[in-house]
């Protein structure tokens, strides 16, 4: 008896060994399998923003920063605003600035004749 007992004592040790190393082993498994589909899924969003964001022609490209490109005969219209002055005014005021300036910048490129491209 002593022997049986032995035996059996050392075959549930294996069973639960082999139980908790297969369990440890499934639980990496999924964990690093959650990781690939979270990473996979940042990076469809980054894309989808840059493809957004950049023109069709870059999309593919591999270029530095800053990104420097020479057109004749294009006018750009940058907007910027100082933070405090901003803060200053009430939202629909600023609203109501931003608005102007685009609308004044319309009306330029309409008497021109040019083409307006926004990205």
């Amino acid at each position: 008896p002593p022997f049986v007992v032995y035996l059996i004592l050392t075959t549930i040790v294996i069973a639960v060994g082999t139980f908790y190393v297969g369990y440890k082993g499934e639980q990496s498994f999924r964990q690093s399998l959650i990781s690939r589909v979270l990473i996979k899924r940042r990076n469809e969003a980054f894309a989808a923003v840059l493809t957004r964001m950049l023109p069709p022609r870059l999309l593919h490209k591999s270029f530095a920063v800053p990104l420097l490109e020479h057109f004749r005969g294009v006018s750009v219209l940058f907007c910027s605003f100082d933070k405090k002055a901003v803060e200053k005014m009430k939202e629909n005021d600023f609203f109501d600035e931003i608005e102007d300036i685009f609308a004044m910048f319309d009306d330029v490129v309409e008497q021109s004749g040019c083409f307006k491209l926004e990205q």
